[in-house]
């Protein structure tokens, strides 16, 4: 019995171990993001955006590769939060999530809090933090408009 505890004890130690590691090269990772989106080389390749031409060279969806152009970006100015990425202290998901809405000021107690919390809390954080004002999207609502007539032929035209 104790040297399967101890076996279970060196597959933890071994897991945590492969965490950090694989959380040091998603730091990485999102440095060469932020530098090849300075270059826009997606340009290239026709893209409009660097997380369309992410989302293709990397198979992830676009939703996932414009968060990580956003942490890219702003996980430059949060070097304790780059820290914590690159120790394994704390995982992608959480990063990018932070970088959505922490400063320099707020990262330290945002660090110690996100450690505590499951990935969807933090996301929760981000969304209700980064949600618009009510008078911005009523002002983006009233600038909508479709304009259409019918032509002489019966067809539907737009403007």
């Amino acid at each position: 019995m104790q040297q399967q505890n101890r076996r279970d004890n060196e597959l933890i130690e071994g897991l945590h171990s492969l965490h950090a590691e694989v959380c040091a090269r998603h730091r990485t990772i999102l440095t060469v993001i932020a530098e090849l989106d300075e270059r826009k080389l997606w340009r290239d390749d026709g893209c409009r955006d660097m997380a369309q031409w992410l989302s293709g060279q990397l198979g992830i969806s676009q939703w996932i590769a414009s968060r990580w152009v956003t942490a890219s970006h702003a996980i430059s100015t949060l070097p304790l939060i780059s820290q914590a990425l690159e120790s394994g202290r704390l995982c992608l998901d959480k990063v990018i999530e932070l970088c959505r809405f922490a400063t320099p000021d707020s990262e330290r107690e945002l660090i110690a809090w996100a450690r505590r919390v499951s990935v969807g809390a933090v996301k929760h954080k981000a969304d209700v933090v980064c949600r618009p004002e009510i008078e911005e999207v009523r002002t983006v609502e009233q600038a909508r408009f479709v304009r259409w007539w019918w032509n002489e032929g019966g067809a539907l035209r737009d403007a």
